[in-house]
């Protein structure tokens, strides 16, 4: 004999319990994550407008430069203060936080502190136009990467899914930034059709496309809705438009034009980007707080499901009496009704599961893939866009996919570490100091 009712209803409670711990994870992690993203943005708008100011252009504006460090320092702040409460919080379960997550955060506390070491360099002319941009891109590529690493996908399937899209749209809307920088130079400085920085200028948009693509495939219908209007939309069509003409001859005063015009269009599709983001962000926080309010609501003793199939096979069977004290026999017509009624919610939740582990594949790729070009950068000096081109390439050639091809350069970077480690111990005198 099996008090059934009774061990399902234990189950169910514990579920609730781990769901609700999974929420509470999980919001927590939004909190930094959102401030990450408004001082990327602010970021993004400073690069900008500095890379105006130091090509020449617009200097009626320096009173917006001026404003727009002053947003970042505050949103700096503001992160500061986010991260803070998140690792206090977090302290009574440091399971939660990672410690990759902790050492990235780390990465990007000196680089912001370097920020204002950047800025005096840039007013004292001690860096040109390209310099400060790489320069800044690498303080933006550094918030980028802790927000991906802060991420937690492990709460509802489609809370998790909406992070992915948040976080893809990011990095989307990140290379936008980088071809408006881009874009800008390549005008004023009259880059020619083959050269390195039109090919790097060209893989901006394609990154863009991906990055784009990635986050509709896992965005609510509304919001995917929004990134198609935008793709098809006028913004794009006339960024589109730019991008051709960008290689044609101009004299100094029509490249001076055609920079601003550029430099103006990209802004206004990446602002129409960053509301998509804001939209996608109160989606996403509005969902949670739900979700965490009905669970507070309903308490852990609620079942996960709403429990209809096992009401309905007790009632079926006319035992009214059921929920208080069920026991069954092996062979009884209701244990197979009930095992039916278990099997049919674990289909739920299996499905329910499969959408977790797509939203955890797609972000757990995208971390690989950030990883590997890491590692190209900072051995073998590449930059962002050919680090990514030579993964790309290598993807194309061998018939891979990107993930692939980034994690088995991961594993030769490890394989080698280890060869030169051991060889670096193998050197007379090494043992003895």
């Amino acid at each position: 004999m099996t008090d059934l009712l009774a061990l399902t209803r234990r189950l169910e409670s514990q579920a609730r319990l781990a769901e609700l711990r999974a929420l509470r994870t999980f919001a927590a992690s939004c909190g930094p994550i959102g401030r990450l993203r408004e001082l990327i943005h602010c970021l993004q708008r400073e690069r900008g407008a500095t890379v105006l100011m130091m090509m020449g252009l617009a200097k009626r504006h320096a009173q917006r430069l001026h404003r727009y460090r002053l947003d970042s320092q505050g949103a700096h702040e503001a992160v500061v203060h986010a991260i803070d409460a998140w690792t206090e919080t977090a302290e009574g379960d440091p399971a939660c936080i990672s410690a990759r997550s902790l050492q990235q955060l780390a990465i990007c506390s000196h680089e912001l502190i370097g920020l204002a070491a950047l800025r005096q360099r840039i007013d004292q002319g001690q860096l040109d136009a390209q310099s400060a941009m790489v320069a800044y891109g690498r303080v933006i590529e550094q918030m980028l990467t802790a927000a991906f690493e802060i991420a937690d996908p492990s709460a509802h399937a489609e809370l998790s899914a909406a992070l992915v899209a948040l976080l893809t749209l990011m990095q989307g809307k990140e290379y936008a930034g980088q071809e408006r920088a881009l874009g800008t130079l390549g005008i004023m400085e009259a880059w020619r059709e083959g050269s390195d920085q039109l090919e790097a200028l060209r893989l901006r948009a394609v990154q863009q496309f991906e990055s784009l693509h990635l986050s509709a495939e896992f965005a609510p219908d509304d919001i995917r809705e929004r990134l198609e209007a935008l793709r098809c939309g006028e913004l794009d069509r006339m960024v589109e438009d730019m991008r051709q003409q960008m290689t044609g001859t101009l004299a100094a005063g029509g490249r001076a034009a055609m920079g601003e015009r550029w430099f103006d269009g990209a802004t206004l599709r990446i602002d129409a980007l960053k509301a998509v983001e804001d939209a996608l962000e109160a989606s996403l926080f509005q969902a949670c707080a739900q979700r965490l309010a009905d669970g507070a609501e309903t308490g852990a003793d609620a079942p996960v499901s709403d429990g209809a199939p096992l009401r309905s096979a007790l009632d079926r069977y006319g035992h009214p009496d059921a929920a208080a004290s069920l026991k069954v026999p092996w062979d009884s017509r209701l244990w197979r009704t009930l095992l039916d009624a278990l099997h049919e919610q674990s289909q739920r939740l299996r499905e329910a599961d499969d959408a977790l582990q797509a939203a955890r594949t797609a972000l757990a790729e995208r971390k690989v893939v950030e990883r590997a070009k890491a590692e190209l950068i900072s051995r073998w000096g590449m930059s962002e866009a050919q680090a990514y081109a030579a993964l790309r390439e290598s993807a194309m050639n061998q018939g891979r996919r990107l993930v692939d091809v980034a994690q088995a350069t991961l594993d030769m970077v490890g394989v080698l570490s280890a060869q030169a480690g051991r060889a670096r111990d193998s050197r007379p005198g090494r043992a003895q100091g």
